[in-house]
């Protein structure tokens, strides 16, 4: 199975369209190994957010809006107008036990939607619990399973694919077999490319 590491945050709507081309693949059963690095763009944001300035509500809003429209990827997301940058520390923690229970991506497909399709504070246990729930993950269980050495050690590794390839955008996606690194988004077909899937 192929391994895939793939640099990236839960506030990056380009991350978001990653995580859905990786989906298209599952939907075609096909099998990789994508193991979550964590990058928090923001990681100075305050539990509770920090409200966007209003010309940066309006300028976010009409970038979320092109890409609804001419992205193919994006045709069943609706964006919500994105008011608040939010601290992704915790949402990142749950994503690496839910990787430890096989089910990380489905994990982060919900967070992205709680973010940038119904604007919620995705640093809350409010709002992830219930999205653990609904993946039958237990929230305690998924929490402990990442101690705060994994943390780091897996922030860490996000830090030496940086200095190795030099990228300085995310989503970021290390293909062990090939040791490249693709530093953008790509489509569905430029992923099965890029991975050189035999159906």
């Amino acid at each position: 199975m192929k391994k895939i590491e793939l640099v990236s945050d839960f506030s990056c709507p380009f991350c978001f369209r990653q995580h859905l081309a990786f989906q298209k693949l599952k939907d075609k059963n096909i099998s990789f190994n994508l193991v979550p690095i964590p990058h928090m763009l923001r990681a100075e944001t305050p539990m509770d957010g920090k409200e966007f300035s209003s010309e940066d509500v309006k300028k976010y809003t009409l970038q979320l809006k092109k890409l609804e429209s001419s992205d193919s990827l994006f045709q069943e997301v609706s964006f919500a107008p994105l008011t608040h940058t939010y601290n992704t520390y915790t949402a990142h923690i749950l994503a690496l036990g839910a990787y430890e229970q096989g089910k990380y991506l489905p994990f982060a497909l919900e967070v992205y939607r709680a973010y940038f399709e119904r604007g919620e504070n995705i640093a809350k246990m409010e709002i992830l619990t219930p999205i653990l729930e609904k993946l039958e993950l237990n929230p305690t269980q998924t929490m402990n399973m990442v101690s705060a050495d994994t943390m780091r050690g897996s922030i860490h590794r996000g830090f030496e694919l940086k200095k190795k390839f030099e990228f300085s955008t995310i989503p970021a996606m290390y293909i062990e077999e090939k040791n490249i690194l693709i530093p953008q988004s790509t489509s569905e077909a430029e992923l099965e490319k890029l991975l050189e899937i035999e159906r």
